[in-house]
């Protein structure tokens, strides 16, 4: 078994610089001071398949912080709430919005974390790109009220005067306060429409804050926790978006309505050799890869991958890309099952892991719109998943993206969809959910959508 500390040399944090250009990233090479990017063309690097480029990311914020938001224009100004900002699939769905919306349409006010510190430093760091990030105190360190901190790798916290300003451009903040009440108060004072999801008290915040905009509650999830959180956190909405039918069926509201997913092609590009990838990872030539991507919970049924390779004999290898809560007591469960499975820590290059693969698998019980499946299809990667979360409603669309398998499928027929999906027949439905996936769900087709949806929420108010 292997377990990599650092599988690949792997760019954790973005520079505007690159988009404006529209460059994509290329993988970090490691130097005495940290982690430094190299600029490469995304052009050379993506699949061929026909798309708009990415258009250029500017920033909303200013150098110094307006209290009262985005400069006053025809724009609807709007803010997003979230629980966290840490390796998943809603956070990386914000980090989409932010970086594919229209900002000829959509003025960004800001993301307000609702939990004390928890924010991964380049999420926050890619977030903050593109508008202000608020939070409450970082329980790391005491920072004054209103004051900017930051933290680099490796050292402990530091802080800026507590004026609201950014030091310098390749350091964006967390603007930190007293109490999450008091990052969600300057958010709703910047805002005319707020976007939250992942909360279950959202509704008691909001009525304390009198919000005068509009509020959209988003579902990522269609289990029957999901339903659960959203009864207790709808009360204040004025609107309710699934990202998928199943998620929208989560509300139990017939309000709600569906705006689909779509992930981040610059991630899904190539930049690394095949071979490089495999090698790094311990890979033998001819081993036939089953990937799992995504958090280590066990409401995704992470050991299937492990089952399936186990089943399937000598020369197949379950591969683990990411991490999370559970993710110590995956991997002792997974190394019972399958000694010989490969450990990745989270990649921020994903087409390079994706690449490395012949098989990726998501076995979960529910979903929403899973980003990781997406990603897979972008990527041209024979998939095998449950039918559950939004792929019952794609394949209705476009005809079948999947070798499909039942929730709670046993290792034998894990195996025989995996089979399946390395057959001829397995890279014909490939290749139809790459062409699906290119034309109708990346982030900016998604972005697009919320634009729309947006000016007409504004419209009708």
């Amino acid at each position: 078994m292997t377990d990599l500390t650092i599988a690949l040399p792997r760019c954790r944090y973005r520079v505007a610089a690159e988009r404006t250009h529209y460059l994509c990233l290329h993988p970090a090479v490691r130097t005495r001071d940290g982690l430094v990017t190299k600029n490469v063309c995304s052009g050379c690097l993506l699949p061929s398949t026909p798309r708009a480029s990415p258009r250029p990311v500017t920033t909303d914020m200013p150098r110094r912080l307006s209290p009262a938001g985005p400069e006053r224009d025809h724009r609807p100004r709007v803010g997003f709430v979230t629980p966290n900002l840490v390796m998943g699939g809603a956070e990386r769905w914000i980090l989409n919005l932010l970086r594919y919306l229209d900002r000829e349409r959509i003025a960004l006010a800001g993301v307000a974390l609702l939990n004390d510190a928890p924010a991964d430093l380049a999420m926050c760091l890619e977030a903050s790109e593109s508008a202000p990030v608020f939070g409450g105190p970082d329980r790391t360190a005491v920072a004054r009220s209103g004051e900017v901190s930051r933290q680099s790798p490796g050292a402990g916290p530091q802080h800026a005067p507590g004026d609201g300003t950014q030091e310098s451009p390749d350091s964006p903040p967390v603007i930190r306060f007293g109490s999450v009440q008091e990052a969600l108060d300057v958010l709703c004072r910047r805002c005319d429409v707020i976007v939250a999801w992942g909360s279950d008290h959202f509704s008691r915040l909001m009525a304390e804050r009198r919000f005068a905009g509009k509020l959209v509650i988003v579902a990522h999830g269609s289990a029957p926790s999901t339903a659960q959180m959203l009864a207790a956190s709808t009360a204040a909405a004025h609107h309710l978006v699934g990202v998928s039918r199943a998620s929208a069926a989560a509300f139990r509201d017939p309000r709600a309505t569906v705006i689909h997913n779509g992930a981040d092609p610059t991630r899904c590009a190539v930049t690394a050799p095949r071979e490089l990838v495999r090698r790094q990872w311990g890979a033998a030539d001819g081993e036939i890869l089953i990937g799992y991507v995504g958090r280590f919970s066990w409401e995704k049924n992470p050991l299937a991958a492990a089952q399936a390779a186990r089943e399937m004999g000598q020369g197949y290898r379950a591969v683990y890309i990411g991490g999370g809560a559970h993710e110590d007591e995956v991997k002792m469960k997974v190394r019972e099952l399958a000694p010989e499975s490969i450990f990745v820590p989270p990649v921020e290059q994903i087409g390079d892991a994706l690449n490395a693969l012949e098989v990726f698998m998501l076995a979960s019980p529910s979903e929403g719109f899973s980003l990781a499946l997406t990603e897979a299809w972008l990527c041209g990667l024979p998939a095998v998943a449950t039918r559950v979360g939004a792929v019952p409603e794609l394949e209705a669309l476009h005809g079948q993206m999947v070798v499909g398998v039942p929730a709670g499928a046993s290792p034998d027929v894990l195996a025989a969809a995996a089979r399946r999906a390395l057959s001829s027949e397995g890279r014909t439905i490939a290749e139809r959910a790459r062409t699906v996936a290119w034309r109708h769900y990346t982030a900016q087709a998604m972005a697009d959508r919320w634009a729309d949806y947006l000016i007409e929420v504004v419209a009708k108010a």
